[in-house]
């Protein structure tokens, strides 16, 4: 998947009216699942690959995964270990983290191109279930559990083509965009250079009759908004322009 195609990148606003695009990788959880990493003496361990056990399909999958520090004896052999079956009887010790990591798995040979302040875009592998994933990393702020061991939440201010009380509206309808133009109003409430940051974003849909009025995180927070939702969408921010 090219995920730099205009279907997964949004343009918006950041709070204080920046401009700034971000990628859609859609509804998620705020329950992260673990991701396994292999130490050796308080270091990753060279030439072992992090270890999964879900991927998109799976019941309770989420792009948000939570690090879990596997300590290895001397005479263990990197990567012989591929599955979260092995490892659980491998009887290896292991130390949750507070960390938590922002990595969709995707389609081998994705892309997606833009990171803030230069991060990698490599595409990474972990084992799943003794088969290699394939995953994007995006680590534009570092992320911790919260005090309820969730992933954090911010807010992202949404309007659409058609209102969500009205037929077909709501994200069927498509953002409202400046006229010639692929820029939405779209406002998120903070950037990442903000201690609150976080690329996971509880969606308030504000009516699309203030889209001229919306031009920063307070004019966001003033307009009329619907009932809020619970709705919450990873939409790590790629690009803010100077």
């Amino acid at each position: 998947i090219d995920f730099d195609a205009a279907a997964f990148v949004t343009h918006g606003l950041g709070p204080g009216g920046e401009d700034i695009h971000y990628y859609n990788f859609d509804l998620q959880s705020s329950i992260p699942n673990p991701i396994y990493v292999m130490m050796r003496d308080g270091a990753a361990l060279a030439g072992q690959r992090s270890i999964v056990d879900r991927v998109p399909g799976d019941e309770g999958y989420t792009d948000f995964w939570r690090i879990v520090e596997v300590e290895t004896p001397p005479d263990y052999t990197a990567d012989s270990i591929r599955s979260f079956q092995a490892l659980s009887t491998a009887g290896f010790s292991m130390t949750e983290s507070p960390r938590l990591m922002n990595a969709p798995i995707v389609p081998a040979g994705s892309t997606a191109s833009m990171r803030v302040d230069g991060g990698s875009t490599a595409l990474e592998t972990v084992w799943y279930r003794g088969r290699l994933a394939h995953h994007l990393v995006f680590d534009e702020a570092p992320l911790e559990l919260t005090s309820f061991e969730t992933v954090p939440v911010a807010y992202i201010f949404v309007t659409f083509n058609t209102n969500p009380d009205q037929p077909d509206g709501g994200p069927a309808s498509g953002f409202v965009r400046e006229p010639g133009s692929d820029k939405t109003h779209n406002v998120v409430e903070f950037l990442p250079s903000h201690a609150e940051y976080s690329p996971l974003w509880m969606v308030q849909i504000y009516d699309n009759a203030e889209f001229d009025n919306v031009l920063d995180e307070p004019t966001a927070r003033a307009a009329t908004r619907f009932p809020a939702g619970t709705a919450l969408v990873n939409c790590p921010l790629r690009e803010i322009a100077p």
